[in-house]
């Protein structure tokens, strides 16, 4: 359920860009002028959009792989590996 409205979250942005540089195309008199006005109107979108972006927090690592503190002792010393046989 969960990918199938991602899936559809994914599909609204790019539809959406079109049937907005669409109708700004189709609103301007000339083809120059209609395709200048909707790529300056979809990257104000873009630069608009972007700006709630720089409020989302820093990437951390991730809870997998946790780093170790400073504070914590090492691990136990890794396996030795078997002697090949008829060593």
């Amino acid at each position: 359920m969960a990918g199938g409205l991602q899936q559809t979250a994914m599909n609204i942005g790019p539809t959406a860009g079109i049937a907005a540089a669409t109708a700004v195309m189709a609103a301007s008199p000339g083809f120059a002028a209609g395709t200048g006005r909707a790529l300056l109107l979809l990257a104000c979108l873009a630069a608009l959009g972007a700006l709630p972006a720089l409020r989302l927090p820093a990437s951390r690592p991730s809870a997998r792989t946790p780093v170790p503190s400073p504070d914590t002792p090492p691990g136990p010393a890794p396996a030795r590996p078997a002697p090949p046989p008829g060593a």
